[in-house]
C-alpha cells in the first residue's frame, strides 16, 4: 500500500498547534480539465507551443505579472521542498517512460527540486494557484491570455512534467 502523502511529510512546522488546526482545507482544489496542453519542449506544427519569458522557476515565481510571490513565501516552499525530496517516500518516485522521447525526461530519473516547488504552489499557495490556473486554464486564441502563458512557463512546464511523468 502507497503511503499519503500527508503521512510523509514531516510535521516540523506544526509542532505547538492543536489537531484542528493542522487540517488542510482542499476546498481551492477544483476539478477541471487541464486547459490548453501547450507544447514546452519542442516546436511541433501542430502543437501549441509556449515561450518562456525566465529561464529559472524561481525568476519566474518572483517576477511574473500573473501573480509574484514574495522572497520569504519562495524560500518557504524551497525549504520545504528540500525537506520532502530526502523523504523515502519522494526518492521512490519515479519518472515513466511515456515521454523520453519528446520530453526528454528518462524514465526511472528522479522527481527534481523544482517539480516539487511547483506541486507546493498549488497546495500551499491557494491565490497563486488560482491566478495560475486561471492563465492555464484561459483561451490560447487570445493574444493576452497566450502571452500570460509565457509568464508561468516554468511552473506549467514542472507542473505538467509531475503529473504525467512522475504521477501515478
Amino acid at each position: 500500500q502507497q503511503a499519503k502523502l500527508k503521512d510523509v511529510i514531516p510535521n516540523y512546522l506544526n509542532e505547538n498547534k492543536d489537531d484542528d488546526d493542522l487540517k488542510q482545507n482542499y476546498d481551492h482544489f477544483e476539478y477541471h480539465s487541464y486547459g490548453t496542453a501547450y507544447n514546452y519542449w519542442l516546436r511541433g506544427n501542430d502543437q501549441m507551443y509556449s515561450n518562456k519569458k525566465y529561464s529559472t522557476l524561481k525568476e519566474e515565481l518572483l517576477n511574473n505579472s500573473v501573480y509574484k510571490l514574495s522572497l520569504e513565501t519562495f524560500k518557504t516552499l524551497v525549504n520545504k521542498a528540500a525537506i520532502l525530496i530526502t523523504s523515502d517516500y519522494i526518492k521512490k518516485i519515479k519518472a515513466s517512460k511515456d515521454h523520453e522521447t519528446d520530453w526528454m525526461i528518462v524514465e526511472n530519473e528522479p522527481l527534481e527540486l523544482d517539480h516539487i516547488v511547483a506541486l507546493l504552489v498549488v497546495a500551499d499557495e491557494i491565490k497563486a494557484y488560482k491566478a495560475f490556473n486561471k492563465v492555464i486554464c484561459g483561451d490560447p486564441e487570445e493574444k493576452e491570455e497566450k502571452e500570460l502563458n509565457y509568464e508561468i512557463y516554468q511552473f506549467s512546464r514542472l507542473l505538467r512534467e509531475a503529473v504525467e511523468c512522475y504521477g501515478q
